[in-house]
């Protein structure tokens, strides 16, 4: 006796895959907090003691192995970009990768169903499910350019401090603690973290330049080169670290003139991409019939497929001319 495959439609396996993967990211979610939360937490204070036990090289072993993980995965073969674990130190962010990734495609596949039940249409369901991946990536990104920024000016400041603790007779790492004393979030936390990173048996070298990996900034990798450079073959340092404060106090004062100047484009640019969305919003309330024949008929909606890409070919022509590098 045999029975009939049933007929899959391409609606019905949107459907199929949307619900399985919102079940198995809830399922995902509960044994990571019930089982996988205590367990690790057993784990790393088990860690500790033989972290203080073990000799200098052995401790130093014991960090690198925290992050061997990376290599492993395919993201370490991706650009940096959408490397996702160096891009959420980048940000600052301290959430477990694999339940964001399982919460954002979850987001993304329930909101593709919902657009398909009330649409009935794959590609405006696709289109929805691709909004949602997209918007907690961008905000990622929005994290990552915030964070750098304000290292960025509290850089020059935390210079100078350095400068004056070495004048004064101390060790270089008696000024990154002074820092990570004395300043605010991030930069305390990036230097303090190269201190902690001493204290368990990294060298100096090491913990610098995986802080230029945590922050990807020009100005910090001429402080690691200078601090290289400085122990391998000597000089003042100090007047080396004076100098490039005023250098980024200098950039800063020119950006801020590069600001002033090109205020006038870049308020003309949003008013540019932001007027066609107002009109088109206004016209579908006060007229709907009108609007409705450019959104009612395929033509009209091929209109609306090539302005949308047009204004944002031109919002990026407008942010590459006002995207003055200094």
């Amino acid at each position: 006796m045999t029975f009939p495959l049933p007929d899959l439609s391409p609606s019905m396996a949107v459907f199929f895959l949307s619900t399985a993967v919102c079940v198995f990211s809830v399922l995902f979610f509960l044994r990571y907090v019930l089982v996988q939360g205590g367990s690790s937490v057993q784990k790393r204070f088990d860690t500790i003691p033989k972290a203080f036990q073990n000799p200098v090289g052995e401790r130093r072993a014991l960090i690198r192995k925290q992050n061997d993980w990376k290599q492993f995965t395919v993201f370490n073969k991706l650009p940096a970009p959408v490397n996702l674990p160096l891009l959420f130190e980048q940000a600052g962010m301290t959430c477990n990768l694999g339940i964001w990734l399982m919460t954002v495609g979850a987001l993304a596949a329930t909101g593709g169903f919902l657009a398909w039940f009330m649409t009935g249409k794959i590609p405006q369901s696709a289109a929805c499910g691709g909004v949602l991946l997209l918007v907690p990536y961008l905000y990622v990104l929005y994290k990552k350019k915030q964070r750098v920024h304000q290292f960025e000016t509290q850089l020059a400041q935390s210079l100078e401090i350095i400068a004056r603790s070495l004048r004064a007779g101390h060790p270089f790492l008696a000024g990154l603690q002074m820092v990570n004393q004395e300043m605010p979030d991030p930069i305390s936390t990036e230097f303090g973290r190269v201190c902690q990173e001493q204290q368990v048996g990294m060298t100096i070298e090491e913990s610098l330049l995986a802080m230029t990996r945590r922050v990807p900034l020009i100005d910090l990798r001429f402080f690691v080169i200078a601090i290289i450079i400085h122990r391998q073959i000597g000089g003042d340092l100090g007047e080396v670290l004076d100098n490039l404060s005023r250098v980024i106090r200098d950039r800063f004062r020119v950006l801020g003139q590069v600001k002033a100047l090109t205020a006038e484009g870049r308020l003309s640019g949003w008013i540019l991409c932001a007027l066609p969305v107002f009109i088109f919003f206004m016209l579908s309330l006060i007229n709907p019939e009108y609007i409705g024949t450019l959104t009612g008929t395929d033509i009209g909606l091929k209109l609306i497929y090539t302005a949308v890409f047009f204004q944002v070919m031109g919002m990026l022509c407008i942010r590459k001319i006002v995207n003055i590098k200094v």
